[in-house]
């Protein structure tokens, strides 16, 4: 059964190794320089702080402790544009990109069940590394094992999706999410309703 047929009939499929080792590698770094850059700024630096251009701690979004995020990041936007023509037709949809996103767990984060907002509609989870035991995503109710490089595509709008107690140091993820072209949200949410890629949320607001 091929990615398309598994999606249409489960609204999610899983494909491992879809990332080669390299660009994985890569993105595990630059997001570690990330957080590393994030700290030093808020315990040493804060005048200079910005939640978009160095992240956030979310406690609102991983129960257990704070995690670290980072929304509409350049290379998770650019992840999003470079792939969208290409996860479309892994899964048979003409996708509308709306934004990516990087979050990194740590021991105690939990994350609630939840389905997600309209620009989510397509979601793409994709694991970057982790220190510790590996960390299932739950999509209703079935353990989705992941190692570097693995992606789940599924329908995050409709399927309720979550994260129990993680119990190892650290694990990274990058979400890219979608529209399809064809469904309720895709004519009016490209980027997110921003103007371009790699701007904050809501950054257009009373721009004409």
């Amino acid at each position: 059964m091929n990615s398309a047929t598994q999606f249409v009939e489960n609204k999610y499929v899983v494909i491992p190794k879809a990332v080669d080792s390299l660009m994985v590698n890569f993105i595990n770094d630059y997001i570690e320089l990330n957080f590393g850059r994030f700290k030093v700024i808020v315990e040493h630096l804060p005048e200079h702080y910005s939640s978009h251009s160095h992240g956030e701690y979310s406690p609102e979004a991983a129960a257990g402790g704070e995690s670290y995020s980072k929304y509409g990041d350049m290379l998770s936007d650019c992840l999003l544009s470079g792939l969208v023509k290409s996860v479309g037709l892994e899964i048979g949809l003409k996708l509308i990109p709306t934004y990516g996103y990087f979050r990194r767990y740590q021991r105690g984060n939990k994350l609630g069940k939840h389905t997600d907002r309209p620009s989510c509609e397509i979601s793409i989870s994709m694991c970057i590394g982790y220190e510790g035991e590996s960390w299932p995503l739950f999509i209703e109710g079935v353990p989705i094992y992941q190692e570097p490089g693995d992606i789940v595509i599924y329908r995050g709008c409709e399927l309720e999706h979550w994260r129990e107690t993680f119990e190892g140091e650290r694990h990274t993820q990058m979400l890219l999410h979608y529209n399809d072209s064809d469904g309720p949200y895709g004519k009016d949410n490209l980027y997110d309703g921003r103007l371009f890629l790699g701007l904050p949320l809501g950054a257009n607001r009373g721009i004409k």
